[in-house]
């Protein structure tokens, strides 16, 4: 009896520990070729003036956009956040070669841009694969992994 538990518990934690150290190897992925496109105004149902941008994945995988946005404005150096928010969806798949719609509040009296977040990963696989390697940095293992998101920042607006 002993050794057919043996023989049931070793075919879970082979495969297992294969897996964490799949993961624990795996490089962070390259940022995906997303672009976001300023396509003009329009109103909501209450009045308030909405931007309207194209998000294109030009990546050949799918990529996951993100709900979190923020309103940049340019500084001296660089660019500066002076707002930020989350659409009112919780973030879409954008597969390979495809593109969406969304809207921001629109910023006023000044030049802006917004930023949007993107992950290479889908949902699911990525926390997944950020929780193994989390576990595997807490246990003292140098994981290479990690779960990223990256800024796409869209074309300049100027008012």
């Amino acid at each position: 009896m002993a050794k057919q538990t043996l023989i049931v518990l070793g075919l879970f934690l082979v495969p297992l520990l294969g897996l964490v150290t799949w993961v624990v190897l795996q490089p962070p992925l390259a940022s995906p070729h997303v672009t976001v496109r300023f396509a003009g105004y329009t109103n909501d149902t209450t009045g308030t003036r909405l931007a309207v941008f194209t998000v294109s994945n030009a990546s050949p995988s799918a990529v996951q956009r993100l709900s979190h946005y923020q309103i940049q404005i340019p500084a001296a150096t660089r660019w500066m956040n002076v707002a930020e928010g989350r659409l009112s969806d919780s973030g879409s798949v954008l597969q390979g070669g495809s593109s969406e719609t969304v809207t921001v509040p629109a910023a006023t009296n000044q030049s802006w841009r917004v930023s949007l977040s993107v992950s290479p990963e889908l949902r699911r696989m990525g926390d997944m694969m950020g929780s193994l390697a989390k576990a595997a940095r807490v246990a003292g293992l140098p994981a290479r992994y990690r779960n990223t998101s990256y800024g796409v920042p869209s074309d300049w607006i100027g008012e």
